[in-house]
């Protein structure tokens, strides 16, 4: 497992330890509990005040770990969810489409598709190179817990045939990664709860007249 920064380039992942306190934890796992999520991968989390402050304090520590460069923006947080009910796995894959205000036509964007009512398209893959996504664990997440598994430098290469390497960490840890890395999920043995919530970073200004759907 990765947790080198300087090895970020070449994997296209990192695990930081403890990227949040168990106070700050507590304090989302109130706003959770008083406002849940409406489906069970809510893309819509940035409508939250209080998700975006939590994305801000992570853009801040990002930044003091180089690890944020041209996407200083947070521009999407998801919440996923995985309980005895709603575990399934999820197989390789990269996060190749982004949110956008409005559908346009022409390159660079292509393959557009809604979800939840936001525009989405595929971007290209230089735009897509210079972006970060962190994955918050909400709960302890240890080996069979249905955990992220990142296939390491495939954001570089076609080449899939490295190992999967599985992505552990206690509660507050995250993993940042390339959103052209491969990466997937099993579903869990032990049926323990799962959540997690995935902060997309990009930069300010789009290709082609674009605009993010969620702006800072």
């Amino acid at each position: 497992m990765n947790k080198a920064p300087e090895r970020y380039p070449i994997d296209g992942y990192v695990v930081i330890d403890a990227l949040m306190s168990d106070d700050e934890i507590a304090r989302i796992d109130e706003e959770l509990a008083s406002s849940p999520p409406e489906v069970a991968a809510d893309r819509r989390f940035l409508d939250r005040e209080w998700c975006r402050l939590v994305a801000q304090v992570l853009r801040h520590r990002l930044l003091k770990r180089r690890l944020l460069y041209l996407a200083s923006q947070p521009v999407l947080c998801t919440y996923f969810g995985k309980d005895l009910q709603t575990d399934r796995g999820e197989g390789l894959h990269r996060d190749l489409h982004l949110p956008l205000s409005a559908r346009i036509e022409g390159k660079p964007w292509q393959n557009w598709r809604e979800k939840q009512n936001i525009p989405h398209a595929q971007a290209p893959s230089d735009l897509l190179a210079t972006m970060v996504a962190l994955r918050i664990n909400l709960d302890d997440c240890a080996n069979d817990e249905g955990g992220l598994c990142v296939v390491p430098g495939s954001h570089l290469t076609a080449d899939v045939t490295n190992t999967r390497i599985e992505c552990t960490g206690g509660k507050g840890s995250a993993v940042a990664m390339s959103p052209m890395l491969l990466h997937s999920s099993s579903k869990s043995t032990l049926g323990n709860e799962r959540r997690v919530l995935q902060f997309l970073f990009g930069p300010r200004s789009l290709p082609g007249g674009a605009e993010w759907y969620y702006r800072g």
